[in-house]
This record gives C-alpha cells, sequence and structure tokens, in this order.
C-alpha cells in the first residue's frame, strides 16, 4: 500500500465517526440552560452587569464543591463580549472541541505508533452517547473534554522534554477545570519516579504543595451536597458504587452484573497499569487508567451517599470509557494472534458498544431533553429561594437570576410560564 494511499486512509478514518457524531449532535442540541446552568452562568454574567469585569476579582476565582470556576467564567464572559447574548449552543460546541482535540492527541502519540486501522474503532468508542449529558450540555463538555485535552497536553510536553509548556499545561490543568485536574500531581509523580527525573521531581512536589494550598484554600462546601464518608455509608457500598462507575459504560441496570464487570475491568487496569511501569512504557496509557481511577475515587467519595442510582449518570461514563479504549489497546498491542484477528475483534467488539451507547443513550437523552424544556423557566421560581440561601451561607453576595438583558428561552420549545410562587 503506498503511503499517500495509506494517508487518505487515516484521515478517512478519522474523520468518520467524527461526522457521525457531529450529525447526532446538531440534529439534538438546544439552546436552553440546564441545572448548574443557572448558577454558572447566569450569576456570572449578572455579576460583570451590575460590578464591571475588575471588580471583586476574586469572584473569578470562587469555588464549590467539585467546580474550579475560572475556565468557564471566561467562556461566559467572551460570550457575553462577543454576542451580548447567550447561547448555549456555543458552549457545547466550544466543550465538543475538546473532545476532538483529546482524539487527535491520541491518533497522533499512541495509535498510530500501534497501528492506523484502530483509528476508526477506537474513534467510535470514544465518539459513543454513553456519556450523552455531557456531549449535549455545554458545561460538563467544556470542563469533562477540555480537561482530558489538557491532561495528554501535559504528558506529552514532558515526554518531549519541552518543559515550559509542561508547567504552563498542568497549571491550566489544575486550576481551570474540574476537581479531577489534580490528579495530575500523583500521575506525574509517579511517572517522573518512573524515569528518575529527580530534578523536575523536587520542582514538582513544590509546585503541587503549591497547587494544593491555592487549590483548597478557603474551600467551601456547598450546603448539603456533598459528604465525604468511609463508615456511613458502609464501605461495602462504596465499593459497590464504585464498581458501578467503573463498568456503567456497557451496563446501566444496577444489577450484580455491574459490579462484575466492574472487578474484571479494574483488575485490567491495575496489570496494565503495573506493566507499564515495569516496563517503563507505556505513559500516556498509564496517565489515562490513573486519571481515570483517581477521577472514580473522586466521584465515589463525594457522590456514594446518593445511592447506586447516581453512579449509573451519564455524566460519569466518560471515565469507564476511557478505561475500556485504554486496556483495549494496551491489549491490541501485546496479545500474541495476528494483526487481522486482533483488528476483526477490536471492530466487533466496537461496534457492540457503539451499538448498545446509541440505543440505550439516546433513549435517555430523549427524555432528558423532553424534561428540561418543559422545565424551563420554572426553573427560577422553583430555585430562587435554594440559590438565595446558599449565597448566604457561602458568604457572597447574592446575585438575582435575572436573565432578561441576555438571554430569552426560544419560542420553539413553547415553554409554560410558571407563576411565582416560593417553593415549600
Amino acid at each position: 500500500m503506498s503511503k499517500n494511499f495509506q494517508k487518505i486512509l487515516i484521515t478517512i478514518s478519522f474523520a468518520i465517526p467524527i461526522v457521525v457524531y457531529t450529525l447526532v449532535l446538531s440534529l439534538h442540541v438546544m439552546n436552553i440552560p440546564i441545572y448548574d446552568d443557572y448558577f454558572n452562568v447566569f450569576t456570572h454574567l449578572n455579576f460583570i452587569i451590575e460590578n464591571g469585569f475588575l471588580k471583586n476579582l476574586h469572584f473569578y476565582f470562587f469555588e464549590f464543591t467539585d467546580y474550579s470556576f475560572y475556565f468557564y467564567k471566561l467562556v461566559n464572559l467572551l460570550e457575553f463580549l462577543l454576542f451580548q447574548k447567550v447561547n448555549f449552543i456555543h458552549y457545547i460546541i466550544l466543550g465538543n472541541i475538546g473532545l476532538l482535540g483529546f482524539f487527535y492527541l491520541l491518533v497522533k502519540h499512541e495509535i498510530l505508533k500501534t497501528d492506523w486501522k484502530l483509528i476508526l474503532p477506537v474513534g467510535f468508542l470514544l465518539f459513543q452517547f454513553s456519556f450523552w449529558e455531557i456531549s449535549f450540555w455545554g458545561l460538563p463538555a467544556i470542563n469533562g473534554f477540555w480537561t482530558l485535552f489538557l491532561l495528554l497536553y501535559t504528558v506529552i510536553f514532558y515526554e518531549k522534554k519541552k518543559y515550559y509548556l509542561f508547567y504552563i499545561s498542568s497549571v491550566l490543568l489544575v486550576f481551570g477545570t474540574l476537581s479531577n485536574g489534580i490528579a495530575i500531581v500523583p500521575i506525574m509523580i509517579l511517572l517522573m519516579l518512573l524515569k528518575k527525573d529527580w530534578l523536575h521531581l523536587k520542582i514538582w512536589l513544590v509546585l503541587s504543595f503549591v497547587f494544593l494550598s491555592i487549590y483548597y484554600y478557603q474551600f467551601k462546601i456547598v450546603p448539603n451536597q456533598f459528604n465525604i464518608s468511609i463508615v456511613s455509608p458502609s464501605l461495602v457500598l462504596l465499593l459497590t458504587y464504585f464498581f458501578h462507575l467503573v463498568s456503567n459504560s456497557l451496563l446501566q441496570n444496577g444489577e450484580f452484573l455491574n459490579v462484575l464487570i466492574g472487578v474484571v475491568i479494574t483488575i485490567l487496569s491495575i496489570f496494565v497499569i503495573c506493566y507499564g511501569v515495569v516496563k517503563n512504557n507505556n505513559y500516556l496509557l498509564i496517565t489515562l487508567l490513573l486519571f481515570s481511577f483517581v477521577s472514580q475515587v473522586l466521584i465515589t467519595l463525594g457522590r456514594g451517599h446518593f445511592g447506586i442510582g447516581q453512579s449509573l449518570s451519564s455524566r460519569y461514563c466518560l471515565y469507564s470509557v476511557l478505561q475500556i479504549m485504554s486496556i483495549a489497546i494496551f491489549f491490541y498491542k501485546f496479545l500474541p494472534i495476528s494483526q487481522n484477528l486482533k483488528c476483526f475483534i477490536f471492530i466487533f467488539c466496537t461496534t457492540l458498544i457503539y451499538y448498545n451507547s446509541y440505543k440505550n443513550g439516546m433513549n435517555r437523552f430523549l427524555a432528558w431533553k423532553k424534561h428540561h424544556i418543559e422545565l424551563g423557566q420554572s426553573y427560577f421560581s422553583d430555585d430562587q429561594t435554594y440559590f438565595n440561601e446558599f449565597f448566604k451561607e457561602m458568604q457572597i453576595p447574592f446575585i438575582q437570576l435575572n436573565h432578561s438583558n441576555y438571554y430569552t428561552f426560544p419560542e420553539k420549545f413553547n415553554i409554560k410560564k410558571i407563576p411565582n410562587k416560593t417553593p415549600k
């Protein structure tokens, strides 16, 4: 096969899953706020309108629970400055560009070094719909997908000894994304130990102390929303919750099979990590597996008391997908069977996973979409009292949820106007 023809096949393989994903996304995106958008977008823009950009600058770095706000506060600011309106479709597009960037880095620095035939199945494995809630919701897309992009870039910069870019990327990762961005701290400690890079390990340990000190300085917990506990709920419940998280991209029934699959995936993940540590290679796969593991542990500790049902949320499926993808790439590289047989097995399993994610994920998404269209403006009246209490307890100035200056609910959604009422 000529190199030019192979390049064409690589380009087509790269493009197909992206095009399919984009077409489905374009059919179902909606310009309406979802849950945290009311707080993270509307209150921030009201703050800018009422106080200006520079007043109380610390507000841009204010955080609670698992959010570090400034990354998408900058997105809010740019959205307002460029359009003077809020369009949540822009957030969704920007967030999914992060997933595209992650796929590009993965192909360039891992898959092409293994076998270019993996591009298509890995693409469909990554651009699936088990994590539909992230794909179709702007803020989680910005946080989740750009965290992966920055995570991969941080490790790649270190591998290529571009240390200035490495440190800049790590700062953005830690302070600009969800709290699992802090997972880069132990990951890089491990990689530097493996490489016996003592100089940068010393620098990294000092920076890590600074990272953690700043990140958790005056850290505030949302009342009744975050409860780390190992004793109550019981350790058994936490482990059950964890294994459901690990397997939730394959099965979302909340049954014993979820736990069994989760145990198998966890064992395989540990094996791949240990193999990479012993052989001193596969740094990107080790990074993705460790990141997924740390993220799932954080979710388990922070959300386990809500019950097993929440572990099946599509918001958390992304980490399960990363684990399965990393394990599959590893075994493709090292299984002692023919390339054609490995490729067939990979494509067959990926097809089943993709079909399952589309069938189940899209059905759940359409029900979720209908719910939020019906919810519409009633969210303002129902949650105004909660936000008032929240601001008071967090000791920050209360900001009304008024949105009339920069956002109007689309008429095509036929949103019912809910009379103002005080929720019980």
